[in-house]
């Protein structure tokens, strides 16, 4: 399986990197993969027309467009700020996911172009409980509103929650449990 691993977090040093860097170690071993660190790239995160003029294509684009064809799996690794994906990673999204590449306009809605399954690593200062009981928004955000309509199936979300006031003991099990996900991924 080909698995493109996306790092949203733009610190290096963050508890995301140390998830990042887990899952690809462990997924390499079974797997072709590939990565992207948004905090390394360099792009502009605005879409200055939105969507009424093309923006001129540069080459974290395109390499970033060609990542996401090539890939079975697409595993997001980032935190959950104020509810939402930060806005390094909500502004690549923008940026990458545009018309004719990952998804058209059809008479009743949008026909997804981007053919993978993805997953969901996602951490949060607020307990996880906090985002079942509330109907999951950020992540119904990502799975639904987006991936779904660009033809990328959600088929794995794991949120770990309260980590500024977590033991390292809890973060040595969190990233137990990434690369066992890792290992066992089976398409």
């Amino acid at each position: 399986m080909k698995i493109l691993i996306i790092l949203g977090h733009p610190d290096s040093k963050s508890f995301n990197h140390e998830i990042f860097t887990t899952y690809a170690k462990n997924a390499a071993r079974n797997h072709e993969v590939k990565t992207l660190e948004l905090g390394k790239l360099k792009f502009d995160p605005v879409l200055r027309f939105g969507y009424r003029e093309v923006m001129p294509s540069d080459n974290e684009m395109k390499t970033s467009r060609d990542l996401l064809k090539w890939a079975d799996k697409i595993v997001f690794i980032y935190p959950i700020w104020w509810s939402n994906a930060p806005s390094l990673l909500k502004g690549w999204l923008d940026r990458v996911l545009v018309p004719h590449f990952a998804y058209t306009h059809e008479k009743l809605g949008m026909k997804g172009l981007l053919n993978a399954t993805a997953e969901l690593w996602l951490t949060c200062d607020a307990p996880s409980v906090y985002y079942k009981i509330l109907n999951r928004t950020p992540v119904n955000s990502m799975k639904k509103n987006i991936l779904a309509n660009c033809g990328i199936k959600v088929s794995r979300v794991e949120i770990f929650g309260n980590t500024r006031h977590s033991t390292p003991e809890q973060r040595a099990k969190w990233l137990e449990k990434v690369a066992e996900g890792a290992g066992n991924d089976q398409r």
